[in-house]
């Protein structure tokens, strides 16, 4: 999120299967501040995530990518 002029929705989508749950919860953080609202579908994925701080990221990157529709 600090560089949004290089963040691309493709790049930080394939960081959503890493298996560290801390990329997934940064990539899904990212997004929402600097992604596009197509990217809500894939940040939704992470709703079912195994790991409940995970989850409350992707939530919050769907408020603020406005795709509330997906939550």
């Amino acid at each position: 999120a600090r560089y949004p002029r290089i963040s691309s929705d493709a790049a930080l989508t394939s960081l959503m299967d890493d298996a560290d749950p801390r990329v997934r919860k940064a990539a899904a953080q990212t997004l929402g501040q600097v992604g596009s609202p197509a990217a809500g579908e894939q940040v939704g994925r992470l709703l079912a995530d195994p790991v409940p701080y995970v989850r409350a990221h992707a939530a919050r990157a769907l408020g603020e990518l406005g795709r509330t529709d997906l939550a």
